[in-house]
């Protein structure tokens, strides 16, 4: 018996190993390809990279770290894959208090210059406008979603407008009706007609708590978006 768990945790220490080495691979692939330095200590000027390994539980671990970030990134197939990826999507948005950028499976050839902010009137959504103020001030265009819907209270879309006017930023107002198809394709839709090339939003849900990742609006837009999401929680 002794020899045989000996085995198990050899074996189960290989692929741990071997996963750390490809990903280490990406990482220094990556990294070369968009010609940036990898700096492990700061300040760094410019872009940089630093390559950092944990052991332990995965979500967890996102968890904890991501809190010490500005941003964590994660790919879209984390929804929609396996349990563990689900619960590492979800230790990132509901654990680390920072702002997700969701990358879509295919890079975008830009990011940031259109943005489309989806607003619901909730606090969900203010929290995603303020995390999203550096994008907004670099880019050129800002439309301002909102699906009328009725169902919840707050400020109408042409006050975030006006407040974001504040911090000179110009944002342009579409106020639309729901369709059959749903809030999250009226707002997929609108982005696609305007260019856009990062969505902003509230994780929000009609649902409770758990199904605002695995139901309602925020399942359909993750589901369907071809563009990063900026989303927080």
């Amino acid at each position: 018996m002794a020899t045989r768990t000996g085995q198990l945790v050899s074996k189960a220490k290989e692929r741990v190993d071997q996963a750390a080495r490809h990903a280490h691979h990406l990482f220094e692939r990556v990294r070369r390809e968009v010609g940036v330095k990898q700096i492990d200590e700061p300040p760094a000027a410019g872009a940089s990279a630093s390559w950092a390994l944990a052991t332990g539980k995965a979500p967890l671990l996102v968890a904890e770290s991501g809190r010490v970030f500005d941003l964590v990134v994660v790919g879209r197939g984390t929804l929609d894959s396996n349990h563990d990826n689900r619960a590492i999507f979800q230790a990132a948005l509901f654990g680390t208090g920072r702002p997700v950028l969701i990358a879509p499976p295919e890079a975008p050839a830009r990011l940031g210059r259109s943005i489309v902010l989806a607003w619901n009137r909730s606090a969900l959504s203010a929290r995603a406008a303020a995390a999203a103020l550096p994008f907004f001030h670099q880019a050129d265009q800002v439309t301002i979603i909102h699906v009328a819907t009725g169902v919840k209270a707050g400020p109408p879309s042409d006050e975030i407008a006006r407040c974001l006017a504040w911090q000179n930023i110009r944002p342009v107002v579409r106020e639309l009706t729901p369709r059959r198809g749903g809030v999250g394709e009226v707002i997929l839709s609108e982005a696609a007609a305007v260019g856009a090339d990062l969505l902003v939003m509230g994780a929000y849900s009609h649902n409770r708590f758990r199904e605002a990742i695995l139901g309602g609006v925020t399942k359909q837009v993750i589901a369907d978006a071809s563009l990063p999401i900026l989303m927080t929680h």
